[in-house]
């Protein structure tokens, strides 16, 4: 797979400067032709300086992408600001383009200020060797608590689109440490491409939960350089989900401590928002994610949730699946085989149908179950 490579124009790579004991920490993302650009970006109050400073270049086309892992540069005042924009600084003048041009990401401890000596020499470094550098290297070199790289690609005929993300943990996007970087040679105007995204990303990466924090850091970027010239609008954006559910997939196959992908179908909503309320809510409940984890069939914990929603349902129409078996009819758990709901729940790949018998609207969304294992990795 060439990654992010097989979009014309672009260069990428990733490299060890030191953030982390070993692995790399370092990347970089560069268009050999100023690109449109389009970002989501988390909707925590607190947000890293990598988010202050890239909301304000949305005027700006943009060139290249530095990235970091291992500190998120979150939490550490008016200098995290002046490092984010020194990362931007050191980049453009590798590649000779304006400042305004090179945005950033950071992921990784809040609250610790970023090495930058290291961090200087790293871009220097990269930047000089960028032209052998290769998609799997960046995707490396963003990761955290990921065990494996996270790209994909497509070929729309008429152009091109590739991305990388990371993120395992502290996921619940709302735009985890979930970051993801997407470039395509299509030339699309900026307004179109911000609108284009945003609908995808809510129905992709907002769609999914691995513990239901929202990091400081959330954001995925769009580039655009053009040099295909324009696209069929539709099929882009159509090829546009397909990398963006195929990325967050990637996200909840390699969640912290998770065993299984959990796919929760909510049908017969009066609305988008009412179905979206009560996939969250089962999303995120940490009793139902529990019990899958370990094959207690949830269907009382899911019909709680549902309750919870803050969707406007009617208690006595809800019914539930639990993999091919109805477990909650009208509102009510029901008998069922337990044991064959239980052995089905061994599967690594799991479904939980919702109908709210109250419209034609439905949404679908992925979590993770929850594993001791979870709390091992973050209680160090």
């Amino acid at each position: 797979m060439k990654g992010l490579l097989s979009v014309q124009g672009i260069k990428c790579g990733g490299i060890h400067c030191g953030i982390k004991k070993k692995n790399k920490d370092l990347a970089l993302i560069y268009s050999e032709t100023p690109c449109e650009w389009a970002g989501c970006f988390t909707t925590n109050r607190v947000k890293a300086a990598s988010i202050i400073v890239n909301k304000k270049r949305l005027k700006d086309k943009v060139q290249a992408i530095v990235i970091n892992s291992g500190i998120a540069n979150s939490g550490t005042g008016q200098r995290g600001i002046l490092d984010a924009k020194r990362m931007c600084q050191i980049a453009s003048s590798c590649f000779n383009i304006s400042e305004g041009s090179v945005l950033c990401a950071s992921t990784g401890k809040i609250g610790e200020p970023l090495p930058m000596e290291r961090i200087v020499k790293g871009i220097k470094r990269l930047a000089k060797k960028i032209d052998k550098g290769l998609s799997i290297d960046a995707a490396s070199a963003i990761m955290t608590t990921d065990t494996k790289p996270k790209e994909t690609e497509i070929d729309l005929g008429d152009c091109r689109l590739a991305g990388i993300a990371k993120g395992a943990g502290m996921i619940a996007p709302n735009m985890a440490t979930m970051l993801s970087f997407i470039v395509t040679d299509a030339q699309i105007e900026r307004d179109t491409l911000r609108s284009i995204l945003k609908d995808v990303v809510n129905q992709t990466f907002n769609r999914i939960t691995i513990d239901g924090d929202t990091s400081t850091n959330d954001m995925v970027a769009l580039l655009a350089n053009g040099l295909a010239g324009p696209p069929d609008l539709a099929k882009f954006k159509d090829g546009l989900f397909s990398v963006c559910a195929c990325l967050a997939r990637k996200i909840i196959e390699d969640a912290e401590g998770g065993t299984k992908v959990v796919r929760v179908v909510v049908s017969g909503a009066k609305s988008i928002i009412m179905a979206e309320k009560v996939a969250k809510a089962v999303a995120n409940s940490n009793l139902t994610k529990s019990a899958l984890w370990g094959q207690i069939p949830p269907a009382g914990r899911i019909l709680c949730a549902c309750g919870y929603s803050g969707a406007r349902l009617n208690p006595k129409k809800i019914d539930i699946w639990l993999n091919q078996f109805l477990v909650v009819k009208d509102g009510a758990v029901i008998k069922f085989s337990e044991s064959r709901v239980k052995s089905s729940l061994a599967s690594s790949e799991i479904e939980i149908k919702i109908d709210l018998r109250a419209g034609k609207e439905s949404v679908a969304s992925l979590f993770s179950d929850l594993s001791p294992e979870y709390v091992r990795i973050n209680a160090g």
